[in-house]
């Protein structure tokens, strides 16, 4: 888990140190054995460092918003470190008989999971999606590296932005998908647009700022990534429309 680049502005330099040494804590509690008592204390410091991740972006400018800045190797840290808790989940357990969480829904019980079989959710998606994800019967998890995050996303565009489907929308970005995640890393357009697409539904959470802020500067500086290194792809201009236009009613509300 890498947690050096998430905090960088001066202005956060507290913010920075704690969240470092707290990290830097965690990771060497991962690394050695440790009491089963500290389970549960090992699932909420790893779904704290989840949430702190997500929320915390330094910039207010779009054009200084990933993926508009400079590769960088902590360009995805937050969302690393936000689908990385999975592990600490199926490490401690937290529906363990002695847990304290064991009575309590937890983000995995209501996150939505990628499903083979796309084809009944494949009509949330605009229709062009079909062919330029390839998500037709022959699609699989397996097969194709955008499946899993097109079928969440299908999944979770329908859904109202209330706090009870919260889990559920942080389902594309809170489980891993490491193919799909480093296309992300590598600027591949079609993940991006997904992304887009993803970001444009969280922007109407307006009451989980943790959620929304990040997608309202990170969202936009996509569309225009996009729209200046693919120029020349018209269905790709075509289909950020839709997101752009969701964005464009967020700052309109500002």
């Amino acid at each position: 888990m890498h947690s050096k680049g998430i905090w960088d502005a001066p202005k956060s330099a507290s913010l920075a140190f704690h969240f470092y040494h707290g990290v830097t804590v965690f990771k060497n509690k991962l690394f050695h054995p440790f009491n089963p008592r500290e389970k549960d204390a090992l699932w909420a410091a790893a779904a704290l460092i989840g949430a702190s991740a997500f929320a915390n972006i330094q910039t207010t400018s779009i054009e200084e918003s990933w993926p508009l800045t400079p590769r960088s190797a902590h360009d995805l840290d937050w969302l690393k470190l936000t689908s990385g808790k999975m592990a600490i989940y199926q490490l401690s357990n937290p529906k363990r008989p002695t847990s304290v969480f064991k009575n309590t829904p937890t983000a995995v019980d209501l996150f939505v999971l990628p499903t083979q079989d796309i084809e009944q959710y494949v009509a949330n998606l605009p229709p062009k999606f079909v062919e330029l994800y390839g998500l037709d019967k022959s699609s699989t998890i397996e097969s194709n590296p955008y499946h899993a995050a097109a079928s969440i996303l299908a999944q979770v565009l329908p859904l109202e932005t209330t706090p009870e489907n919260i889990a559920k929308l942080v389902s594309f970005v809170g489980l891993p998908n490491p193919t799909y995640h480093r296309l992300l890393e590598d600027r591949d357009p079609r993940a991006l647009l997904l992304l887009a697409y993803w970001y444009a539904k969280t922007v109407e959470c307006r009451q989980q700022w943790w959620l929304s802020r990040r997608a309202c500067l990170q969202g936009p500086a996509i569309c225009s990534f996009l729209e200046t290194a693919f120029a020349r792809n018209p269905e790709l201009i075509e289909l950020l429309a839709a997101p752009k236009a969701a964005f464009a009613t967020l700052t309109e509300t500002r």
